[in-house]
């Protein structure tokens, strides 16, 4: 094992809502997408330094060091006024580890989880890290998964999905101009990630959030259920309730889809054969 760091934004110690069975979930820092949905952008960009949060800190938890702002996780009230003051989209809090010490704190709830999942930010953007921690969980017998934009070309990193048991995929939008108005990013990689992922039988489940005023959302479930059906329509789809808490200004008054709404949608996906299509 290598002295290797991953940025970490926090570890979930244990959850049923990130793949299959009970699971350590991993949020790394760092995100290549800017959605303008976003609830978590504290998580997209890595900390710069500039030290505008250390006044906001009553409890002298950030401090300014020889690497930048330091983080006394002792001293953390978990206020958050240093999220409400960074204009960087960035996380003064997350904390640079090796694997080593991400085993350590995974370790004491072993035998209360099935595995890991790692997720964003965007887990691709460390996938080095990725693959040196995945082995190692490989080796305490825990199964591994990933939470992905797919913007990253999985093809290209053999070893690292050989070590990854199940991918959750998101598909934002199908249509390329939607998809790039919603994140400022090509989906291009997204959608050939969606088939080779299917063929190395490791795409556990898709995923799309609904917003009835910003997307296509019938065009969207429409084609990724027919692509889905065509390669396995076992593979679950799971629609997504947009929801205002967290996200930025320009969408607060958003309203998210009725339930009649996405009833409609998971019609649309069933028609086409899906066989597991998931409202939450």
């Amino acid at each position: 094992m290598t002295n290797f760091k991953g940025l970490i934004n926090r570890i979930l110690p244990s959850s049923s809502l990130h793949g299959a069975g009970e699971r350590c979930v991993i949020f790394l820092q760092g995100c290549n997408f800017n959605c303008l949905y976003c609830n978590s952008s504290e998580m997209i960009s890595r900390c710069v330094g500039c030290g505008r949060c250390i006044d906001s800190c009553m409890t002298g938890a950030l401090t300014i060091g020889d690497s930048g702002v330091e983080f006394n996780s002792q001293l953390c009230n978990d206020c958050d006024q240093c999220l409400n003051v960074c204009d960087k989209n960035s996380f003064p809090k997350a904390l640079s580890l090796t694997v080593a010490e991400v085993m350590a704190k995974i370790m004491p709830n072993r035998d209360l989880i099935t595995g890991i999942s790692v997720s964003g930010g965007e887990c691709s953007l460390q996938i080095e890290f990725m693959t040196e921690l995945f082995a190692a969980v490989k080796k305490e017998g825990l199964s591994t998964c990933i939470e992905t934009n797919g913007s990253r070309s999985y093809s290209d990193f053999p070893e690292f999905m050989a070590l990854c048991d199940a991918v959750i995929l998101d598909v934002k939008a199908f249509a390329l101009d939607e998809h790039l108005k919603l994140t400022g990013q090509s989906n291009q990689k997204v959608l050939e990630n969606l088939t080779f992922l299917v063929t190395k039988n490791k795409l556990y489940e898709v995923c799309s959030v609904i917003v009835p005023e910003l997307l296509e959302n019938e065009a969207t479930v429409n084609q990724v259920s027919q692509i889905i059906a065509r390669l396995n329509p076992q593979i679950r789809y799971k629609l997504i309730k947009f929801c205002a808490h967290g996200v930025r200004q320009n969408l607060l008054s958003a309203v998210a889809p009725s339930d009649e709404y996405m009833e409609k949608l998971a019609a649309i996906a069933n028609q086409n054969g899906l066989q597991n299509v998931i409202l939450a």
